[in-house]
């Protein structure tokens, strides 16, 4: 018997690459890094975001680096967009009455806007949003849960 549903948000309900990929460009630029495109910064990026940035900008504080996309990507964070079948299966565990929950990297101020703006707010029993290392959080909860 299914208890509950933990759901991401970016890239499993909602399409927020174009906002991240700006943002992400943005702070390699004023360091004087290479750009991505899209493919390769799909191979290349990884979470927790944290190894990824000491990888790629060793040495750059991340509360900076973190400063700077977060103002770039609420710039852009318009065009994130519901993925194909994301408010269905929202609206399916509603109506079965199977509790929903939001464990994401994306701070809670940005889950909260871009819920609301698509419609689908009052679908989560309950939201984790900013955890930074999603794998240590997710036992926590089921634990609660």
């Amino acid at each position: 018997m299914i208890r509950n549903l933990i759901f991401d948000w970016s890239g499993t309900l909602v399409d927020d690459l174009t906002p991240v990929l700006t943002a992400t460009n943005h702070v390699f630029g004023l360091h004087g890094k290479p750009l991505f495109d899209r493919e390769t910064f799909r191979e290349k990026f990884y979470l927790p975001y944290e190894g990824f940035y000491k990888e790629h900008l060793p040495g750059v504080a991340l509360e900076g680096l973190e400063k700077i996309f977060r103002k770039v990507f609420r710039e852009h964070h318009h065009t994130v967009s519901l993925l194909p079948g994301a408010k269905e299966i929202l609206q399916y565990c509603h109506d079965n009455q199977l509790p929903t929950f939001l464990l994401s990297s994306v701070t809670r101020d940005d889950f909260l806007h871009q819920a609301k703006r698509l419609g689908v707010d009052h679908y989560f029993h309950k939201s984790y949003a900013g955890i930074a290392d999603k794998r240590e959080a997710i036992h926590s909860i089921l634990a609660d849960h």
